[in-house]
C-alpha cells in the first residue's frame, strides 16, 4: 500500500541531473566552446599559410634597400610602410612571420617528443631513475628561456640554432612533469598490471598503452609552448642576441623602429608587434580551448 502525497507537498519540478544545467543550455554552451575553438584553428591555419605563401605573393625583397624611399608611411605600393633603408614592411613582416614560426614550432615538436619520452619513462620506471632525473629537470627549470638564450648566444654566437636549442631544452622539463603526472596516475591501473604480469616489457607497455593515453596534456602543452616560444623569440631579437640583421625578424624589427617611434614613423615597430599579439593571442587560446575540449573535468589545469 503505497501513501499519495499531496499535490502541494511535492517539489517543484527543477532541472534533470541533480541541478545540473537543461541539456540545451549545456548544448548551447559545447556549441559555444566548440565553434571558438574552430575559429582559433582557423586563425592559426592563416598565420600558418600567410607566412608560407604571403612573400612569394607579396613578391618584394624584404633585404632590397632603397634609401629614397625610406620612412615612407602606409600607401598603396607599401601597405605597412617603409624602414629606415627603405626595405619594404610587409615584406619583412611576412618573412619574420615565417622564421618565428619555423623556430618556435621546431623547438616546440622537439621539446614536447624529448620530454614526453622522458616524462613516460621516469614515471613508469619510478624509483631512483625518477628521482635522479627529475633533480636534473628541476635544474633546468632554474634558466628561463631567455636566459638560457643569452648563455647559449655567447657560447654559440646569435642565431636560430642557439634560440632553438634554447627555447627546446628549457621547454623538456615542462612536457616532463605534465606526462610523468599522468603516467603516475596510469601506472596503477589495473591493464597495466595486467601487462605486467603477461611478461610485456617496459618499452611495449611504454609505447602501447602508456603514450596514446597522454597525448591529449602533451598536445595542450605544445599549443601553449608555441606562444612562449614566440615570445622568448622576440625577445632574443629585441635584445639583440637572436637571429641577426638583416634576416627579418619580429624583435629586431622592434628593436629597429623603436628610435623612430616619437619623430612619428610608428609602423617600423607597431605592426611587428600586432603580429606577435595576433600569433601569442590565437596559440594561447588554441591550448585553452584544447584543454577544456579535451579534459572538461579540469585534471589538465596548472
Amino acid at each position: 500500500m503505497s501513501a499519495t502525497v499531496p499535490e502541494a507537498a511535492r517539489p517543484a519540478p527543477g532541472p534533470r541531473g541533480g541541478g545540473r544545467s537543461p541539456a540545451p543550455v549545456r548544448r548551447a554552451w559545447a556549441a559555444v566552446g566548440e565553434a571558438g575553438l574552430r575559429v582559433v584553428a582557423i586563425g592559426l591555419v592563416a598565420f600558418l599559410a600567410l607566412a608560407l605563401v604571403g612573400p612569394p605573393l607579396w613578391g618584394k625583397d624584404p633585404l632590397a634597400v632603397a634609401l629614397p624611399d625610406a620612412l615612407q608611411p602606409p600607401s598603396a605600393a607599401h601597405p605597412f610602410g617603409t624602414d629606415e633603408l627603405g626595405r619594404d614592411v610587409l615584406a619583412r613582416f611576412l618573412v619574420g612571420a615565417r622564421i618565428s614560426l619555423a623556430v618556435g614550432v621546431c623547438a616546440v615538436f622537439a621539446s614536447s617528443v624529448v620530454g614526453t619520452l622522458i616524462g613516460a619513462f621516469t614515471g613508469l620506471v619510478g624509483g631512483v631513475v625518477d628521482a635522479v632525473i627529475g633533480r636534473a629537470l628541476d635544474g633546468v627549470l632554474a634558466f628561463p628561456a631567455l636566459i638560457m638564450g643569452m648563455a647559449l648566444a655567447v657560447a654559440m654566437g646569435p642565431g636560430p640554432l642557439s634560440v632553438g636549442l634554447a627555447i627546446a631544452v628549457t621547454g623538456v622539463p615542462w612536457y616532463a612533469r605534465t606526462v610523468r603526472s599522468e603516467v603516475l596516475s596510469l601506472r596503477s591501473r589495473e591493464f597495466i598490471d595486467a601487462q605486467r604480469v603477461l611478461g610485456a616489457p617496459t618499452g611495449h607497455i611504454l609505447t602501447r598503452h602508456v603514450l596514446p593515453s597522454v597525448l591529449g596534456g602533451v598536445a595542450v602543452q605544445a599549443s601553449l609552448g608555441i606562444a612562449y616560444a614566440v615570445l622568448a623569440i622576440a625577445g632574443l631579437g629585441f635584445l639583440g642576441l637572436g637571429i641577426q640583421p638583416p634576416t627579418p625578424e619580429w624583435g629586431g624589427m622592434i628593436t629597429a623602429g623603436r628610435t623612430y617611434l616619437i619623430s612619428g614613423q610608428w609602423w617600423m615597430s607597431i605592426f611587428p608587434g600586432l603580429g606577435i599579439l595576433a600569433l601569442v593571442t590565437l596559440s594561447m587560446a588554441l591550448g585553452e580551448g584544447l584543454r577544456d575540449h579535451l579534459d572538461p573535468h579540469g585534471k589538465l589545469r596548472r
